[in-house]
């Protein structure tokens, strides 16, 4: 396991070790040795299937796990959080932007806090977007309930830590309805929609900044397919509804109970993105990811059925097709840009691609 660029833990030999690594998750998970603190890091940090196939390792076979003891200088920086309780690691997905997060555990086995380590540049950039978010969203009285609350933001040398509440609740399903509804409502009724040109928004200024990151690497396709949208992007004759956006708004980054909504991971937020653009993800990434490969008709029948139950501004027609064509381009360039240029066979490159081929031949 790579750990010497995370700060956070330094391999150890088992007599002084503090946590282990159980081989059925790939290292990825560093699980304290209480089993109450072990109960709880499974259920916060992998899904239900991981954890059927690797609990009872997890829970039984520490003792030919690799073993790990925190980093004095990370163990310090959490001390005024952590003290006197566990604390469980996760290194996250692989991937230009994966992040160290981690798990502060009561004795009692209760999850009070979870940490995210912004240990290379473009993550650290993004823990600080999320703080601002989470700053902005807690300040409103209708939101506060429904995002994590910013316990602390900690810098080590150049790195920093954000450290935020646990939501409680269920994942919702993978068919959004009237609780994502409504919280998009809330979201753009707080921070200010209005109606611009596509050219003078915030995405465009993005979806531009990526494509010249990741020209050079495009093939004629793509690039041709690319610059096609943007035409029809700015053929657009009237102005389009923006508003802020959560940006990853996906089932696993929320949890609803009794009715409410509870978003975190706002690390990709922004204002001036389209306001059917959380619902299209919502209702397109999970199933891309899955190797589904909807039509583009259903998708946008879905995104607008759901924009109906709370009258979100702008939702339909030619106006959501535009917006659609805005969202794919984004989505597309920006798993381009984070991995340094086009890769073939990405999964959800390829199959927005194809949407993208859909929406740009509908009149």
């Amino acid at each position: 396991m790579k750990t010497e660029h995370l700060n956070a833990v330094v391999a150890c030999p088992p007599s002084e070790a503090t946590h282990f690594a159980p081989a059925a998750f790939g290292g990825r998970l560093l699980l304290p040795r209480g089993q109450r603190a072990r109960n709880a890091a499974l259920k916060i940090f992998v899904s239900q299937r991981q954890r059927a196939v690797g609990y009872f390792q997890a829970l039984f076979n520490a003792g030919s796990s690799p073993t790990f003891r925190l980093d004095p200088a990370f163990a310090r920086a959490v001390a005024p959080i952590a003290e006197g309780n566990d604390v469980a690691i996760w290194f996250g997905t692989p991937g230009p932007l994966n992040k160290l997060s981690f798990a502060v555990i009561d004795p009692q086995g209760h999850v009070s806090a979870i940490g995210k380590i912004g240990n290379r540049p473009a993550t650290a950039a993004l823990l600080h977007n999320e703080a601002a978010w989470l700053r902005r969203c807690g300040s409103y009285p209708e939101l506060v309930r429904h995002v994590p609350k910013l316990i602390a933001t900690i810098t080590v040398g150049d790195t920093p830590i954000l450290v935020q509440s646990v939501v409680d609740g269920k994942t919702p399903r993978l068919r959004p309805g009237t609780a994502q509804a409504s919280f998009q409502s809330t979201l753009h009724a707080l921070t200010a929609a209005t109606e611009l040109r596509i050219e003078d928004s915030k995405m465009w200024l993005t979806i531009r900044e990526h494509l010249t990151c990741v020209r050079p690497s495009l093939p004629i396709l793509w690039l041709e397919r690319i610059e096609r949208g943007m035409t029809r992007l700015l053929d657009y004759p009237d102005r389009i509804a923006f508003a802020a956006a959560h940006r990853d708004f996906t089932p696993w980054n929320m949890r609803l109970e009794h009715g409410s909504l509870r978003v975190f991971d706002w690390e990709y937020a922004s204002d001036e993105y389209g306001t059917a653009y959380d619902l299209l993800h919502y209702c397109l990434l999970p199933r891309v990811l899955r190797g589904a490969r909807p039509h583009i008709n259903v998708i946008l029948e879905q995104a607008a059925a759901t924009a109906k139950t709370a009258n979100l501004l702008s939702c339909y027609g030619d106006q959501l097709r535009t917006q659609a064509i805005a969202y794919f381009l984004d989505v597309c360039l920006f798993y381009m840009a984070s991995r340094g240029g086009w890769i073939a066979g990405d999964k959800v490159v390829e199959g927005y691609g194809d949407l993208l081929d859909q929406l740009l031949v509908l009149k």
